[in-house]
């Protein structure tokens, strides 16, 4: 699409958001969790994972053993991998309620929006702790924030009290700057230029 009126301010243009090189270099990524490939565990390990499963009801072990920024299959239709969108998209932030979610969990569902997220698009990623009581929730959390990602992207925000999920997103909208708002769990996982579609969608429809 391409297209402009002399004389007149409209002007609607088309772009191809994608980074092929990083696309490609995902695709080639191997290893525990990799492509969405099972982990394997020792008997030693299962054991040792019972504990876990049973805390947190998903399994800490399993996912301390994969890759914070691991590569997922992009399972696209073939003729959307190189669909352009408008130049011109919202701006778009990204609600990550949570509570005593396991690190390593937690830290890739920011990898995965960041990573596969136009950086123009996302406005910021807004982590709203549900006054968790696990210590890693907090000075841990930050401390990897602080190493792994433009702080100037992410905001951290903690109930003063257990709220529940929807206290906590609607906590996380009051804080959002973006055009468009976008909810997250925060054990799932972001896929490839979602973001365009979804900020395309509001576009449209607004």
């Amino acid at each position: 699409i391409s297209a402009c009126l002399v004389g007149s301010e409209m002007c609607i243009r088309d772009r191809d958001w994608h980074d092929y090189d990083k696309i490609e270099k995902e695709s080639r990524r191997i290893g525990p969790g990799e492509q969405g490939e099972p982990v394997s565990l020792t008997a030693e390990e299962l054991e040792l994972s019972k504990k876990i499963l049973e805390e947190n009801k998903h399994n800490g072990f399993v996912s301390d053993k994969i890759a914070r920024d691991r590569a997922i299959q992009d399972t696209r239709p073939a003729e959307c991998r190189r669909r352009s969108y408008l130049e011109d998209l919202p701006t778009v932030s990204v609600v990550i309620p949570f509570h005593n979610e396991i690190l390593s969990t937690l830290t890739r569902t920011i990898h995965s929006v960041i990573n596969r997220s136009p950086p123009k698009l996302l406005k910021e990623v807004i982590l709203v702790n549900d006054h968790s009581d696990k210590k890693y929730c907090y000075g841990p959390l930050e401390d990897y924030i602080r190493d792994h990602f433009d702080v100037s992207k992410i905001k951290i925000l903690v109930m003063p009290i257990r709220s529940g999920l929807m206290w906590a997103r609607l906590a996380g909208a009051r804080a959002a700057s973006g055009d468009v708002l976008v909810f997250m769990d925060c054990h799932s996982k972001a896929k490839s230029y979602k973001l365009n579609l979804l900020s395309l969608k509001y576009k449209i429809y607004s």
